[in-house]
This record gives C-alpha cells, sequence and structure tokens, in this order.
C-alpha cells in the first residue's frame, strides 16, 4: 500500500499539471540540472519521513567546524550515507556543492541545526580541539573565555621563553635572556640553552647569572657588573659580573662569565669590577666556560685599579678547561695597577687540554707607580691533553715614577700523553724619569713533554735604570724532552744604566733531574727577601722583578742609583 503523504504529493501534481494544459499555456521549461540543489537538512526532512525515525534519537558523530576544531555533535537532520546519492559531499555551515553544478549557494539552515555548528565551529588559534561532549558545549579553543584559562599543552612543553628570565618549555626551548640584575632563563629538560643573565644596573646590585642548560645544550652568558662613576674624591667601585651558567647535564658548554664593570673617579680612587667565573661543562662532554674580563678602572686625579679577570672552569669527563678571562687596565694620576689575569680552568679527567691563563691588564700612570697585572696560571690536562698555557703579563708605565711590567703566568702541567704549558711572556715596565723593570717569564709546565720558558720582558728608562726581565724555565718532561727555557728581556736607558735579563735554565728530559728546581727555588727566596720592609732611603723593585732574581743576586734601587747585592758594579 503506498504511503498517503508520497500519494498524496503525486495527487496534486497530476492536477496542476492538467489544470495548466487546460488554460492552454505550455508548461514551464525547468533546467534540474543546473538548479537542482541538495540540501542536508531538506534531504533529511523528504528521505526520512517515518515518524518513528524521527522520534528517536540520534546517535554521537564527531562534526568539523569551520576552523578545523573538533566536537561530539548532535546532527539532527543530517541523512544517512544512503540517502545522499545525488550529493558529491556536503560542506559544514550550509554550503553545499552537487554533483554536475559549476556554483555552489548557501543556505540556510533550521535553527536548531544553525545553533549547534555555531557552538562547535567557533574559530580557535591553537589547532584542532576534540571536545568529548554534544555540541552545544563550546569548544577550546584561545579565542573565547574558556580559552584564556587554558594554555596550549604544546606550548608548555615545547617553546623558547619570551619574557624576560623565562624559562623554556617543560621538554625543548631555549632560556630567554635575563632582565636588569637578573638570571637568565633555564633551557628545557631535553634540549635547549640557557639564556644570558642580565647587567647589573643598580650600585651594590649584582649581575644576573647565566641561565642552566637541560639535558642537552649550553649555559647562557653571565651579565655585565655595575659601572659606577663618582664625583669629586669620593671612590668608584665597578660590580662583579655574573657567573656563566652550566652546560646540559649530559652534554653542553659551559656560559662565559661576565664582564666585571668599570669605574671611573674624577679625583678619588677608581676600582674596575672582577670578572665572573665560568660555568661547567656537561659531566658526559663539553668545554667549561671562561672567566670574564675584568673591569675597567679610571680616575683623573687619583689612582686607579683594574678588576681582576674570573676564572675558567674545569671540564668533567671529556672537554678543555675553561679560559681564563683577562685583567681589567687601570689608569691615573695616582698609582696604577693592572688587573691579574684569571687561572684556566682543567681538562676533562679522560681528555681534554687545560685552559689558557687570562692575560694582565695594562697600567698607566702620570705621578704614581705603573705596575702591569700579572698574567694567569694555565690549567692542568688531567687525562689525554696539554697543559694550558700562562698568560702574558703586561704593560707598566709611568711619566714621573717607576714602571713595573707583570709577571708571566707558569704553563699547566699535561696529562699522561701531551706537553706542558708555556709560560707567560713578561710584560715591559717603562718610566720617563725613575727606573724601569720588566716582568719575569713564566715557567713552562711539567709534562710527558716539558712546556716552554716564558720571555722575560723588556724594560726602558729615559733618565733612569733599567733592567730587564728574566726568563722562565722550561718544563720537565717525565716521558720526553724537557721544555727550553726562555729568552731574557732587554734593558736600555737613554741616560741611565740598560740591562738584560737573564735566559731560563732548560727543563729536565726523561729520566734526568730536575735541572730546573733548584734555580726555582732560589727565585722563590728572592721573592720573600724583596717583600720584606726596605730599610729608610731604599726603594726595592718590588716582587715582579724580584722573581726574576737569585737570594745571592738581588737588586735594590734608592732615588739616584742602583745596586746589585754583593758586588760593586751595576
Amino acid at each position: 500500500m503506498p504511503h498517503p503523504i508520497l500519494a498524496t504529493a503525486m495527487a496534486v501534481g497530476i492536477a496542476a499539471t492538467a489544470g495548466a494544459g487546460a488554460l492552454g499555456d505550455a508548461p514551464p521549461t525547468v533546467n534540474v540540472t543546473a538548479n537542482k540543489h541538495v540540501s542536508a537538512t531538506r534531504l533529511t526532512a523528504v528521505v526520512t519521513p517515518n515518524a518513528l525515525y524521527s522520534a528517536a534519537p540520534a546517535s554521537d558523530v564527531v562534526v568539523l567546524g569551520a576552523h578545523g576544531s573538533l566536537a561530539v555533535g548532535e546532527p539532527r537532520g543530517v541523512p544517512q550515507a544512503g540517502a545522499l546519492a545525488g550529493a558529491s559531499r556536503a560542506v559544514p555551515g550550509g554550503l553545499e556543492l552537487s554533483t554536475g553544478l559549476a556554483t555552489s549557494r548557501v543556505h540556510p539552515l533550521p535553527e536548531r541545526v544553525n545553533t549547534d555548528i555555531e557552538m562547535v565551529s567557533a574559530p580557535t588559534t591553537s589547532g584542532p580541539a576534540l571536545r568529548l561532549g554534544r555540541a552545544t558545549t563550546p569548544s577550546v579553543g584561545s579565542t573565547g573565555p574558556a580559552g584564556a584559562a587554558a594554555p596550549g599543552l604544546f606550548s608548555l612543553l615545547i617553546g623558547n621563553g619570551d619574557e624576560p628570565g623565562e624559562n623554556g618549555g617543560w621538554l625543548i626551548g631555549n632560556g630567554a635572556d635575563g632582565g636588569p640584575g637578573q638570571d637568565g632563563g633555564r633551557g628545557g629538560l631535553l634540549f635547549g640553552n640557557g639564556g644570558r643573565g642580565g647587567d647589573a644596573l643598580t650600585s651594590g646590585g649584582p649581575a644576573g647569572r647565566g641561565g642552566d642548560a637541560g639535558l642537552f645544550g649550553n649555559g647562557g652568558d653571565g651579565g655585565t657588573g655595575f659601572v659606577s662613576s663618582a664625583a669629586g674624591t669620593n671612590a668608584a667601585s665597578g660590580g662583579t659580573g655574573g657567573a656563566g651558567g652550566n652546560g646540559g647535564l649530559l652534554m653542553g658548554d659551559g656560559g662565559k662569565g661576565g664582564t666585571g664593570g668599570r669605574a671611573i673617579s674624577a679625583e678619588g680612587p677608581a676600582n674596575g669590577g672582577n670578572g665572573g667565573r665560568g660555568g661547567n661543562a656537561g659531566v658526559l662532554g663539553g668545554d667549561a666556560g671562561g672567566g670574564g674580563d675584568g673591569g675597567r678602572g679610571y680616575s683623573e686625579k687619583g689612582p686607579a685599579s683594574g678588576g681582576a679577570g674570573g676564572a675558567g672552569a674545569a671540564a668533567s669527563t671529556v672537554g678543555n678547561g675553561g679560559s681564563g678571562g683577562k685583567g681589567g687596565s687601570a689608569q691615573g694620576a695616582g698609582s696604577a695597577n693592572g688587573g691579574a689575569g684569571g687561572s684556566g680552568g682543567a681538562g676533562g679527567f679522560v681528555s681534554g687540554d687545560g685552559g689558557a691563563g687570562g692575560g694582565g691588564g695594562t697600567a698607566l700612570s702620570a705621578a704614581g707607580t705603573g705596575s702591569g697585572g700579572s698574567g694567569g696560571d694555565g690549567g692542568n690536562a688531567r687525562g689525554a691533553g696539554g697543559g694550558g698555557r700562562g698568560g702574558v703579563g703586561a704593560l707598566g708605565q709611568s711619566k714621573d715614577a717607576r714602571g713595573f711590567g707583570g709577571v708571566g703566568g707558569a704553563g699547566g702541567r699535561s696529562g699522561v700523553t701531551g706537553t706542558g704549558g708555556a709560560g707567560g711572556a713578561g710584560g715591559s715596565g717603562v718610566s720617563d724619569t725613575l727606573d724601569a723593570a720588566g716582568g719575569s717569564g713564566g715557567d713552562g709546565g711539567d709534562g710527558s713533554r716539558g712546556g716552554i720558558g716564558g720571555t722575560g720582558g723588556a724594560a726602558h728608562s729615559k733618565s733612569g735604570n733599567a733592567q730587564g726581565g728574566f726568563a722562565g724555565d722550561g718544563g720537565t718532561g717525565s716521558r720526553g724532552s724537557g721544555g727550553d727555557g726562555g729568552d731574557g728581556g732587554i734593558g736600555t736607558s737613554t741616560t741611565g744604566k740598560g740591562r738584560g735579563g737573564n735566559g731560563g735554565n732548560g727543563g729536565g728530559g726523561i729520566r734526568a733531574a730536575p735541572v730546573g728546581k733548584a734555580a726555582k727555588a732560589r727565585r722563590a727566596a728572592a721573592v720573600a727577601e724583596a717583600t720584606a720592609p726596605a730599610p729608610d732611603g731604599v726603594v726595592s723593585l718590588g716582587p715582579a722583578y724580584a722573581q726574576s732574581r737569585s737570594a745571592t743576586n738581588a737588586l735594590c734601587c734608592n732615588e739616584f742609583s742602583c745596586a746589585v747585592t754583593n758586588s760593586s758594579e751595576w
């Protein structure tokens, strides 16, 4: 038996056709192919007229919104696959494409369907979201009220820090640089570099430390110390640079220490800040961080001193030790003392070279003593590797007083294989009116093969006497040749007397007695003698010069001349 609704529709259509023929009018031409549009809503009403089907609750389906969000919908009026035989596909939001049609048309949907789709396909910027609920529940996105309270999980796990001092993602990402005086952000737990520490902007405030890496990554560099300036006779003191961050727990390089802050004073003392220490390397591999450079000290009418360079960090298992930072320079009307270079860090336990010592800072004085900074000692190698070279002593110059060059740093000891580090050269000493002395060269490091000794520093004076620096001794070789001794420094004077420094002793070779050890002991005694209080009217050239003299051949000067102990000759 035919369905009542279908039978009624057929009857109405036949009657309408017959009426048109009776009036004599031609029936209208309808282009079904060009104008037929399939609507998901209307198809549901046509192909599923069964009252029982319409009354039954529809099962949940996943609905794809306009912007890629997913939700469990309640698709009232959506047909089954068999009912859409004439449509190629249906687009959410009422956009329908029919088979054979060249154009598309948007049809309004029933109120119930419109409401559901609008809730499901709310625009999102955080990518597709799967909502376990009905279509009437809003999807989670970053633009709605619910999205603002729930940050994306992806951005928490992976991403770089963007705010000052912010850490990287929980798993992967780089830490952000720190704000003023703030530590740099940490890298992600798995991969990521630490951020740079922030510079100190307040007096007495510390510079930021470099951020640490996670398991793999490099530590951040330390921030710069506070820059100090003072008016009148007030003192100025620069701040210490921040320490470098540690490399990855497993692998990674340590960060470099921050530079010490400058100090500038009009008439008072000015002391530059010290450089920060380098960061440690990873346990399995990586180079340790180098120390930061010392800050400069400048006083227009007072004394000045440069800050010391920071020490380089030691490597862990495989890797090179960090280099020491350079000492800060000093310039003033009074006495000027250059900063000492930082010492190099040790190499890894398995392999790696020791870090080089930092060079000393130069010293320039108008009316006071000018003493160049000494070089830092090179780091030792602990496994297979060579010792680090010693830092170079710096120039010490004065216009109206004495000038002393800085002492070169000693070379580091090598490991089971490798060569001891070379000793650093001594710095030059220069004076226009009084005496000048060059700094001693550093001793070469011991090792499988000994390192060479450092060259003595040159000396020059226009009106006073000049003594060239003594050279460093070569290092002892335990499995090979000993190191060569360094060359002595030259001494020249325009109107006074000039004398060159002695060359260094060569180091002992394999199975040989350490030739240079006795000389080193004599020179150590000379330092103690030179640093003792001098008699009235006698001025010692100081430790920088005394290290290049033996205890039985020490040299002292008064205001007019110099004399060699136990000798009547200059």
